[in-house]
């Protein structure tokens, strides 16, 4: 079968070589693309076909198996059987058959069959699956080198066309064929595309099933890397919320009109800091620094504004909360301005009118600046700025001694905002930065880690001594013990990972001469 089976390899290149030399250099780029993908296809698709093909008595007998089990394994996998036969046609509806679909396969026959699993391996040691592994690899690099051309918008257009054809016709266009405008088939893109979002939806379940094993997997990889500074944070977060919830308990009972809004405030940032701290972990157990750190930027703000809180008066803290009025009414004024488009209800008069109102009591409440802009609660007779110079969050951190950290804080600016600065990728190495980047990585993880650990902790640190008690302090203590074992750990086994890295690199280096 193996040479019957490189044979049929040949004649399948030799026609899709011939192809791509006789068409317009415009589409050969996507082409050739295409038709590596059918040739992997093609490949991992015969493999699973003739798994199936096999299954006959003798040969069940040789795995220990009785006859009736072909009937169980194909009633097993009929979908799988279905997909591949239909690869094998050429068929439009063709699903993507690849190397991973295949492993998936294998992994399946392996569980749920494992005596079976022998005609798998009898049929790559036939066909010598590493060889087919390095024809597909060969050829690919040989239809890239026929394909060269620039990759502009007139033939990504026209390959859009060229899938639309084979959809729509059910065949591959002649040479005639291709080298004719496409400016009709582009028309009828928006008609032609419903069949083909039918067809992705009705394999969306089997598609998302293979993605999420391989996160899953690839989650698994990261946490036994990263273990000992995640389950550290977990427990960090636990711990804050225990204390904090056991202190909040503690304050209601004797809490009183002298600082009834400060402890209101703490208690809200502190909630909404743990809540935040928890999506920050999930972001980094699945590799994605750069949203961690994105999350933690606001945990660095509720950070500052605990430790301004702690620091000063009731009225601070009842500003605090007393300026939502006016950002309120800036979002419902946004809202209004743009429902309509939106295809959204407006406001009713009275609602909008009270939220109006709310703002101006607030306003009218204090008199020292109490502007529109979301820094415009804090007192002017505290944040002492040159004159004209706006209230700012910046000021907010120099003022309360934690300036130090405006570094970090505009580098996590730059991964929220949608600025040309945000490219930078704490997933990658510096020296990779070109590199996509759509999914997570296991590297970068040590910055967001350590920082959450520092402002968590920080944001507990003001709720807890607003009257704190012995069990408070030793409370705070055992925190300070994690927080400095995250920092350690993250560090660690991040210098762990470049060192590993480089090594690869070395080696790569060293077999390249």
């Amino acid at each position: 079968m193996s040479n019957q089976f490189y044979d049929q390899l040949d004649e399948l290149v030799a026609n899709i070589t011939g192809l791509l030399n006789n068409i317009d250099s415009d589409i050969r780029g996507f082409l050739a693309l295409y038709f590596s993908h059918s040739l992997e296809g093609f490949i991992y698709a015969t493999l699973i076909h003739n798994f199936f093909s096999n299954l006959n008595a003798e040969n069940l007998r040789e795995c220990g198996l009785s006859s009736d089990y072909a009937a169980k394994i194909k009633r097993k996998y009929k979908n799988i059987k279905r997909d591949t036969k239909t690869a094998l046609s050429e068929a439009s509806e063709a699903p993507l058959i690849d190397q991973n679909f295949y492993d998936s396969f294998k992994a399946k026959v392996k569980n749920d069959f494992p005596a079976a699993f022998r005609l798998i391996s009898d049929i790559e040691r036939e066909v010598d699956i590493e060889k087919a592994r390095r024809y597909l690899e060969n050829k690919r690099r040989e239809f890239k080198k026929i394909s060269k051309s620039e990759e502009d918008l007139d033939s990504i257009l026209a390959a859009g066309a060229l899938i639309a054809y084979i959809d729509q016709k059910k065949r591959l266009p002649s040479i005639e064929d291709l080298n004719k405008p496409f400016d009709n088939l582009i028309e009828a893109l928006p008609e032609i595309s419903q069949p083909m979002a039918k067809k992705l939806k009705e394999s969306a379940k089997e598609m998302l099933e293979q993605e999420r094993e391989g996160q899953k997997g690839f989650e698994e990889r990261l946490y036994k890397r990263w273990e000992d500074p995640l389950d550290s944070l977990e427990c960090l977060i636990g711990l804050s919320m225990e204390y904090g919830q056991s202190h909040r308990n503690k304050l209601a009972k004797v809490v009183d009109e002298t600082n009834s809004a400060k402890f209101a405030a703490l208690v809200k940032i502190h909630q909404r800091a743990c809540h935040i701290s928890n999506e920050i972990l999930v972001l980094l157990k699945a590799g994605y620094a750069d949203g961690a750190n994105a999350r933690w930027r606001t945990l660095c703000e509720l950070g500052v504004i605990s430790v301004f809180l702690k620091d000063n008066d009731n009225e601070v803290s009842q500003r605090y909360l007393d300026h939502d009025a006016v950002r309120r009414f800036r979002d419902a004024v946004d809202y209004q301005a743009h429902c309509e488009q939106l295809k959204q209800p407006p406001f009713e008069k009275e609602e909008f009118e009270k939220i109006e109102k709310a703002k101006e009591n607030a306003r009218k409440k204090y008199a020292d600046g109490f502007g529109d802009w979301d820094w415009d609660w804090i007192p002017k007779s505290i944040l002492l700025l040159p004159k004209g110079q706006r209230r700012t969050f910046r000021a907010l951190m120099k003022h309360v001694g934690l300036g130090r950290w405006i570094p970090y804080f505009n580098f996590a600016s730059s991964a929220l905002h949608g600025l040309s600065r945000g490219f930078y990728r704490l997933g990658l190495q510096a020296e990779s930065q070109d590199t996509p980047l759509c999914r997570g990585s296991n590297i970068g993880l040590a910055d967001p880690l350590q920082n959450a650990a520092i402002f968590l902790y920080d944001v507990t640190v003001c709720l807890l001594t607003l009257q704190p008690g012995f069990k408070s302090l030793l409370e705070l203590y055992v925190m300070d013990s994690f927080v400095k074992d995250i920092g350690q750990k993250a560090v660690a086994v991040q210098k762990a990972i470049e060192k590993d890295q480089k090594a690869i690199e070395e080696e790569e280096l060293s077999k390249s001469k």
